[in-house]
């Protein structure tokens, strides 16, 4: 179990150092690199530059992985309270690709030449021990071919690996000066730490590397997490005193399943929209509400948005998205758009607990708002609500923690051919706030 006491203990089970030539004073003796050496040895001034990069990336190492220990804690403390059980053991290659993916993310992200050769760098010393885990039998502290108690022994014995290995390069560069390391089509050597300046500890590059780390990574654990608890899904709540497609009376506040709603007709039906003029999107106009909601469940809080400016409609309609979603974070509007014409848009509330909710039901239990503001990044109207969280709600419809986010339509269905769209929810500026489009996968915010 973790307990308050949890840095204290994690600490005094990784290395601390931050001179890698110190580690490996008492140890066996080194590996050789996989294949010897073949290019003109190094010079003195080479030895030292590789050096001064190891000894830098050795630090930022250790920053990255006491960062992700403390989000390990934090989000299965999120996901299963504070007594939760021991999150279970990845493994070895269920860690490569955790470690793949998040610096991965980072040499994308960071757009910075030393850290991108330093992600890849670390990324291929954990798959070489893994991958050659057979070559290391005799060097238990590089062997990874072993069962750790749980996900963070995982990311304990990892770490502690590969700062050892980075502390043989570091002692003899010469050595290791051809080994080499590759990922996203990107192939180095220890020797191209010549042409890079790793940042130094401290440096503002060095504080973002460590920060897009730590997003990508609690992407990484929660979603996994999620999708094993299928906890959560989606649903639409009829907001309407109407009956609905193939119903027989007033379906007010009761819930409906995506699947219902692949027919193109049931989805028309319960598509909202709006005309846009300043008597129903301007100043003062109630646009989004819970009432649905509110009304069979009193126990829940009233959420509503209001339009806040005449002279700018669409400015105006999103202010009042945006409003409601911070009072009401249970909830993703997608899809929708605006015409000259129209806006139109979509409500589905995320739920909780082992049972789904059924179609016609009354009372169901919505997803924890708490829980949905430390999860989400942004709104869904172009704006960040939360630098620190897991994805972004769009990305949540296909992520696999919902089971009927597959079902979800992409477009709005416009009611006149002769409307033109204005903007919608699918344009980058909305759909990933703080995100560069250069980066098609495993989102997060990266604004800093």
């Amino acid at each position: 179990m973790f307990n308050c006491c949890f840095s204290k203990k994690y600490l005094d089970t990784i290395i601390t150092s931050v001179n890698p030539n110190e580690q490996n004073s008492s140890s066996s003796s080194p590996p050789s690199p996989p294949t010897p050496p073949t290019s003109t040895p190094l010079t003195p001034y080479e030895i030292n530059k590789i050096k001064l990069n190891l000894q830098r990336m050795f630090d930022l190492n250790q920053s990255i992985n006491i960062q992700e220990g403390q989000i390990v804690d934090e989000v299965f403390t999120r996901l299963k309270g504070s007594s939760h059980q021991e999150s279970p053991d990845p493994k070895s290659k269920g860690w490569q690709n955790i470690v793949e993916t998040v610096l991965g993310f980072v040499c994308v992200a960071a757009e910075n030449p030393a850290i991108d050769i330093a992600s890849i760098l670390v990324i291929g010393v954990v798959n070489y021990l893994s991958d050659e885990s057979v070559k290391f039998k005799d060097n238990a502290d590089l062997y990874l071919d072993v069962d750790c108690s749980d996900v963070m022994g995982r990311l304990t014995k990892t770490y502690n690996a590969t700062q050892k290995y980075l502390g043989y390069m570091f002692d003899d560069p010469n050595s290791y000066r051809d080994q080499p390391f590759s990922n996203l089509d990107k192939n180095y050597t220890l020797r191209d730490l010549i042409k890079n300046d790793v940042p130094e500890k401290g440096s503002s590059v060095y504080i973002l590397t460590v920060q897009l780390n730590g997003r990508q990574f609690r992407q990484q654990i929660t979603v996994s997490e999620m999708i094993k608890m299928q906890h959560w899904d989606i649903c639409k709540i009829q907001d309407a005193h109407e009956k609905a497609p193939n119903t027989e009376s007033d379906n007010f506040g009761l819930v409906f399943t995506p699947t219902y709603m692949v027919n193109e007709n049931c989805f028309k039906y319960f598509q909202r929209a709006r005309v846009f003029t300043k008597e129903f999107v301007g100043d003062g106009c109630r646009i989004h509400a819970n009432d649905e909601v509110w009304a069979l469940n009193p126990d829940y809080s009233h959420a509503e948005g209001f339009g806040n400016n005449n002279d700018d409609l669409t400015a105006s309609y999103l202010h009042s998205m945006s409003s409601f979603i911070q009072q009401w974070p249970a909830c993703i509007i997608a899809p929708w758009c605006i015409t000259d014409k129209k806006a139109y848009n979509f409500r589905w509330y995320i739920t909780e607990g082992n049972e789904r909710p059924g179609t016609y039901q009354q009372h169901y239990g919505v997803a924890n708002g708490e829980f949905m503001k430390w999860l989400f990044i942004d709104d869904g109207a172009g704006n960040v609500i939360n630098t620190e969280g897991v994805l972004y709600r769009n990305d949540a419809l296909t992520s696999g923690i919902f089971t009927y986010g597959k079902y979800i339509i992409k477009d709005n269905i416009i009611d006149d051919d002769g409307e033109t769209v204005i903007i919608k929810n699918t344009d980058h500026i909305y759909m990933y706030p703080g995100c560069p489009d250069t980066v098609t996968s495993n989102r997060v915010y990266c604004g800093d």
